[in-house]
Formats: structure tokens, C-alpha cells, sequence
């Protein structure tokens, strides 16, 4: 039996470079919400957010933000086959960029790939959207998470959970996003090949994670067409996920 626990009200889409935004009871079937695109962002449930690049995540927190205005720094529970941990605002200019931004200018920075599908997270905690970062990445053969320097740099803090029983036992302290990447799914680690996980073991993860879920002030979901394995693979993933949320 299938874990359901969202439900749907309404939302929108937002094929990111022309702001054109739909009304989601008007999407027919799973597949309206499945758009191999790197321009598409869509929230699917309130404050539950879809798209295919991963780089949106960090318009979803900041949408998210300036909706509710919550208060800062949040937590982040970042699920993924891949780290993404690169900074690429070194440079003083990027820095500049980056921390002065007003909403429209941090939009064209995403739409223009200056924050990109594996560096959305480090502008994030440079503008102090979060200050700490749970880990649960399965890539090998790389950098593991950011530098102790960056780190240091930012005041923040991260943890590298290697069950994902761990992090859901983490005890929570202050609201929380949780973003999950659907090529954690995929043990391939090779573009456009896949080895899903079976969907016991599927059904198993999303068990535990359910309180993580649940409780989670913001949700964003990527598809990475290409990573998450073939075409027909992803979209089958990314149907299996949005049911998780659906009634």
C-alpha cells in the first residue's frame, strides 16, 4: 500500500523565463507535471516545488521566503546521488552578485546558469538562508560536501549521514527545507543509463523519511533528466514521487 501524504490545493507553473504561470487542477494527468526542461520550476503543492534542474531549488527557497517571511537561517536536508556542493561565488565581484541581489536579480541568476545545477546550495548559505546542511549523498570519487574553510567563512555548519535512518533521527531545532533529487534512486552513477532502486526499497526510504516530510516547511523535488537514468526512467520516477504526494 502506498504512503501517501499530501494533498493538493493549488499551484503553479513557471517556465522560468517567460513568467507564465498555470492553475494546477487544470493539469489533466502525471504527465503535465513532467517537463524535461531546464527552465522548468513548478510548484506542485504549496510549498512543494518540481522542476527538472536543480538550480531552481534555490528560486523555490527564495520564493518560499519572501512569500512567508519566515525567519533565518533555516536547515537544509539535502537528499541526492551528488554532493552539490560547488561555490562558484569566490571572485568579489560574485560575492557582490550574490549578496546584494534583490527577487528579480536572484531570478536571472538561476535563468542565466550563474548559480548552477551543482552550486545552488553555497549561495544559499552565503546569503544566509541556511546555516546548516544535512547530507545524505551517495557519489564517490569526489570533493565530499563544502570546505572546512567555507564553512568557517559563513558560520555554518554540516553533517554527513551515511544511513538515512541517521538524519531523520536528527533531532530539529528550527524550520527546515528538505530537497531531494530523484537520481538518488539511481545506483548508475552514469548519464542517461539507469539501475533503479526497486520499489520496495523506494517504498522503504520514503517510510522513514515520512516525519522528515512531513514536517518540512519547504520541499523541493528535482528530476535531472539524464542523472535520475533513461528518458522513460525519469519520468517513471518522477510519477512515483509526485503520487507520494498526492491524495
Amino acid at each position: 500500500m502506498e504512503c501517501n501524504w499530501f494533498r493538493i490545493s493549488s499551484g503553479r507553473t513557471l517556465y522560468c523565463r517567460r513568467y507564465v504561470y498555470e492553475d494546477t487542477m487544470s493539469m489533466k494527468t502525471f504527465d503535465d507535471y513532467i517537463v524535461n526542461s531546464d527552465d522548468f520550476c513548478k510548484e506542485i503543492y504549496p510549498n512543494v516545488w518540481l522542476m527538472d534542474d536543480h538550480k531552481w531549488a534555490f528560486w523555490a527557497w527564495i520564493s518560499y521566503i519572501d512569500r512567508v517571511k519566515t525567519s533565518l537561517p533555516l536547515s537544509l536536508y539535502h537528499i541526492d546521488y551528488h554532493w552539490d556542493a560547488i561555490n562558484d561565488f569566490q571572485c568579489e565581484k560574485a560575492l557582490s552578485d550574490i549578496s546584494q541581489a534583490e527577487l528579480t536579480a536572484l531570478f536571472s541568476l538561476v535563468s542565466e546558469d550563474y548559480i548552477s545545477k551543482d552550486g545552488f546550495i553555497a549561495p544559499a548559505i552565503i546569503k544566509r538562508i541556511f546555516d546548516e546542511v544535512h547530507f545524505y549523498c551517495r557519489q564517490k570519487g569526489t570533493e565530499i560536501a563544502f570546505s572546512p574553510d567555507f564553512l568557517k567563512t559563513y558560520n555554518a555548519k554540516q553533517y554527513i549521514h551515511q544511513e538515512i535512518e541517521n538524519m531523520c533521527a536528527v533531532k530539529k531545532s528550527k524550520q527546515y527545507a528538505f530537497d531531494l533529487d530523484i537520481d538518488v534512486f539511481n545506483d548508475s552513477g552514469m548519464y542517461l543509463e539507469s539501475e533503479l532502486w526497486s520499489q520496495e526499497k523506494r517504498d522503504l526510504f520514503f517510510q522513514k523519511c515520512r516525519g522528515l516530510i512531513e514536517n518540512a516547511s519547504v520541499i523541493t523535488i528535482a528530476m535531472s533528466f539524464g542523472y535520475s537514468g533513461t528518458k522513460n526512467d525519469t519520468k517513471y520516477l518522477a510519477k512515483y514521487v509526485i503520487k507520494k504526494y498526492s491524495k
